[in-house]
């Protein structure tokens, strides 16, 4: 009791230097807390966070290189050859081919003929409709395509762009033709089904006409002409369950005659990520350095205010020893003063950094809401790196009492008297 009363009113001597160090105390596990909880944050997306992401597979030529584009024989054979082996994946693709039409002409066309060239663009779901050659495709009027349905009239449906469906006043429901591409003298009707909006960005997404795969393939457009021809495209992707699994795709595409001097395979789902979690990448940098700085001035701060509180009192501590007081009783009273200063300085930071995390890891606006608050593990590790740096600053205040000589004490008073 002894000890913690003269600890107590030691602090109360000099109230404005230990604000300061509990100031210090709570800037600096604060903000450890939080950079703590970025930098793992960012460690996660490259470890556990990125294997666990699903992954898509693509093969396109290599610039420069001359190859052709993959064909559906080629990609049948890698599909026969990953069942073979095991492996588990499912696919969203679809093509591109110019056709010819009737009743419908593009909005570029200004003659009016009712004729003209547009892109057919066959899509196996939902998913390849929305990464097709044209990015995301949005309905504003009547209905997306049907691909559940086997009934004839519900497949023989078509998507025209706003700009087309405007030049032609047309309206969902109205039919028009499209060209065999093998016989003129054939054609399919369609249905408008929805009118999709137009995208500012590529102007010939408005010269687009999308339609369900099977109307496509049973059109002869997917043999008309060898993918890399003019106006025809074919894109499949493989979709794989993780960055695992993809890698040991890879492999096997390159093991069944995929020649890597000529193709990239690529994952457009894993780059996504990577470009989703590039603020938080940067971020992670920035804070490293951060930390370095805020735990440099930390430190100065604490040396500077611990100095400035142990300075001139060798004569307290000269006065203790005359009067009887053993060393381990101060060594331990200083300690306590920096404790009792310390601690609470701490623990308020580490609630502080706890509370201040979540609306920093929003700022960064890269992870989902339950990645953005500190485990206890993470809060523990910086509340014993606290603990360890309370320690030693206790520990210099001991050796401080127990580094004063008695000599010290009489060499005082020899120079008082002379």
């Amino acid at each position: 009791m002894f000890v913690l009363k003269n600890a107590w009113a030691a602090i109360g001597r000099h109230p404005w230097r230990n604000v300061l160090l509990v100031v210090t105390c709570i800037a600096a596990s604060a903000l450890s807390v939080s950079g703590a909880t970025v930098i793992k944050a960012d460690q996660d997306s490259k470890t556990t966070g990125y294997e666990v992401q699903p992954a898509d597979a693509i093969i396109t030529p290599k610039k420069g290189s001359g190859a052709k584009p993959q064909t559906w024989k080629q990609y049948n054979i890698y599909a026969q050859v990953a069942q073979s082996s095991g492996m588990q994946y499912s696919a969203y693709f679809y093509e591109t081919s110019n056709v010819k039409t009737k009743g419908l002409h593009p909005a570029s066309d200004e003659s009016g003929s009712g004729n003209g060239v547009f892109s057919l663009v066959g899509v196996a779901n939902r998913e390849a409709e929305n990464k097709g050659p044209h990015g995301s495709v949005k309905v504003v009027k009547g209905k997306d395509l049907d691909f559940t349905s086997s009934n004839p009239n519900m497949i023989s449906m078509a998507l025209i762009s706003e700009s087309t469906a405007q030049a032609n006043k047309t309206k969902v429901g109205d039919s028009f033709k499209i060209v065999d591409p093998k016989d003129p003298k054939k054609t399919t009707e369609l249905k408008v089904a929805g009118i999709y909006k137009d995208q500012a960005s590529d102007a010939k997404a408005a010269d687009a006409v999308y339609v369900n795969y099977q109307i496509f393939s049973s059109g002869g457009f997917d043999t008309a002409s060898e993918p890399g021809a003019a106006g025809h495209e074919l894109h499949v992707a493989f979709k794989l369950q993780s960055p695992a699994i993809y890698r040991e795709f890879v492999k096997m595409l390159h093991n069944s005659g995929l020649e890597a001097d000529k193709y990239d395979v690529t994952s457009p789902s894993l780059e996504a990520y990577a470009r989703k979690m590039e603020p938080l990448h940067q971020a992670a940098g920035r804070v490293k350095t951060g930390l370095t700085v805020i735990w440099v001035v930390a430190g100065l701060t604490l040396a500077l205010l611990l100095a400035l509180t142990l300075s001139n009192r060798a004569n307290e501590i000269g006065m203790g020893v005359t009067v009887g007081v053993h060393k381990a009783r101060m060594g331990w009273q200083f300690s306590m003063e920096t404790l009792m200063v310390t601690l609470p300085g701490l623990l308020v930071g580490l609630g502080l950094g706890a509370g201040l995390t979540k609306p920093v890891m929003r700022a960064i606006g890269a992870l989902k809401a339950s990645a953005q608050v500190p485990g206890w593990d993470l809060i523990g590790r910086v509340g014993l790196y606290g603990l360890a740096v309370c320690a030693v600053i206790a520990l210099l205040a001991a050796i401080r009492v127990f580094a004063f000589r008695t000599s010290q004490l009489y060499a005082n008073d020899l120079e008082e008297t002379a």
